[in-house]
């Protein structure tokens, strides 16, 4: 089995980088990592923030057969039922612009909830990171949580007809505003400038604390995550133990 799986940043990958083999097989724009896990053979590509280049990533990504494709990484709660930390599961992904939606493979959602995801009806995709309150009660609407990436890349597979899914952690709640303008750091190929979000942080030390607490409670989210895609790979291969 070949899982392909985008996060939008390294920092995103990084528990679960650690906790396996990965190593590029290609490099350039963008490049890809491979590894191991059990019998499945598991390859990852960082897309940036809003994956601004779905259609080439993919085209790399899945060359070759493709059993199934991820979406995940990190979301805001849209809802107060929502805490830090959870794993959800979309059947829909839905832009925020348009309104179209795609669907997650439905066979996929249903192993995601047995491996312990909360099952969500909307995920919202969204064109700019969603950082005050009155901004995620103004989405509420369209979804239960919003990121930047997933229905473009579940778009993407469902072009090439293959299976895909997004998974998500909450990483800040619904009535939690950001500490820092995220928007404002993201260059327009999806990376971030540390330099710009540096700076911000410098000129505001009353926004240190919270600084502090949003890095550690967005550390946590996605060390939870990591651990969710071991255990949801595992009951896709049952050779991982």
């Amino acid at each position: 089995m070949t899982i392909a799986v985008v996060f939008a940043l390294a920092a995103e990958w990084a528990p679960w980088r650690s906790r396996h083999a990965f190593h590029a097989v290609a490099t350039g724009r963008p490049t890809i990592y491979e590894g191991s896990i059990g019998r499945s053979r598991v390859r990852v590509a960082l897309s940036g923030v809003g994956a601004p280049h779905a259609h080439q990533l993919i085209d790399v990504l899945c060359a070759g057969r493709v059993d199934a494709l991820l979406a995940v990484g990190l979301a805001g709660a849209l809802r107060d039922s929502y805490r830090c930390r959870d794993v959800i599961v979309a059947r829909r992904a839905r832009l925020a612009v348009s309104g179209s939606v795609v669907a997650s493979d439905a066979a996929l959602v249903e192993v995601a909830s047995r491996c312990g995801a909360g099952i969500v009806e909307v995920v919202l995709c969204a064109d700019r990171v969603a950082a005050s309150v009155e901004e995620k009660r103004r989405l509420a609407p369209q979804g239960e949580a919003v990121d930047m990436e997933s229905f473009r890349i579940l778009e993407e597979a469902k072009r090439r007809g293959i299976p895909s899914v997004a998974i998500r952690v909450i990483g800040d709640t619904a009535d939690e505003a950001l500490p820092i303008d995220v928007d404002r750091a993201v260059r327009a190929d999806g990376t971030l400038n540390l330099m710009n979000l540096a700076g911000q942080a410098a000129r505001a030390p009353s926004r240190w604390p919270a600084l502090l607490l949003f890095g550690y409670r967005q550390r946590c989210a996605v060390g939870e995550l990591a651990r969710f895609l071991d255990r949801f790979i595992g009951t896709l291969d049952p050779s991982v133990e």
